[in-house]
């Protein structure tokens, strides 16, 4: 179990850290400080979602333990309605980005609407990966989660070097913005089968 959580963590260091060094690689320091901004811009939606999410591993672990199917699956329901407001919130300050920049660092530096709203897109995709995979992983299915994370680690250099041949710096992000939707889109499924499970056993 401990080596299945160091790949998870380390897969996070690979993905999440070297986009800086992956950007300024292909492009410039300059389109580092503007990704920077974007992404702490809109990281206030991803650090409230992630507050949230993060006390149901342990309750979903223990109402499993417990069969207590009928309290996971309102749960979920209860955090698909408020990933959707996240969305919404991501929107929304995409949408007033060039106001709020013009605010917090006026005519220093210029943010392309184009890197906000793909860091927009990152945000939304994680946030729905967090959905899923808090889910799956409250129930103990740590080795999923441990495949998917090498799969998405190996793939997102090379994904983000053939990407930047088509559209520039952007590309690193896009590489992880499919990342996140490939882990999100195969737990879901994951959960779509343990949700048909958990109604067959409570007519049990």
């Amino acid at each position: 179990l401990g080596y299945k959580f160091f790949i998870i963590n380390f897969q996070v260091l690979v993905l999440y850290q070297s986009t800086n060094v992956l950007i300024s690689n292909v492009s410039s320091p300059m389109e580092v400080t503007t990704y920077n901004l974007a992404y702490k811009l809109l990281n206030v939606a991803m650090m409230i979602y992630t507050m949230i999410t993060a006390p149901l591993w342990p309750a979903y672990t223990d109402a499993y333990a417990r069969g207590d199917y009928d309290w996971m699956k309102n749960m979920r329901k209860k955090m698909t309605k408020i990933l959707l407001l996240s969305m919404g919130m991501c929107v929304f300050i995409t949408l007033m980005s060039p106001f709020i920049y013009k605010i917090w660092v006026g005519d220093s530096v210029e943010v392309p609407f184009t890197m906000t709203s793909m860091v927009c897109l990152y945000v939304m995709a994680y946030c729905w990966m967090q959905l899923n995979g808090t889910f799956v992983v409250g129930m103990g299915k740590i080795k999923l989660e441990t495949i998917i994370t090498v799969i998405g680690m190996i793939c997102h250099i090379p994904l983000s070097y053939l990407l930047i041949n088509y559209i520039g710096c952007y590309g690193v992000i896009c590489s992880m913005i499919l990342i996140n939707i490939f882990y999100a889109v195969i737990v879901e499924c994951c959960d779509n089968i343990v949700t048909k499970l958990m109604d067959n056993l409570r007519c049990y």
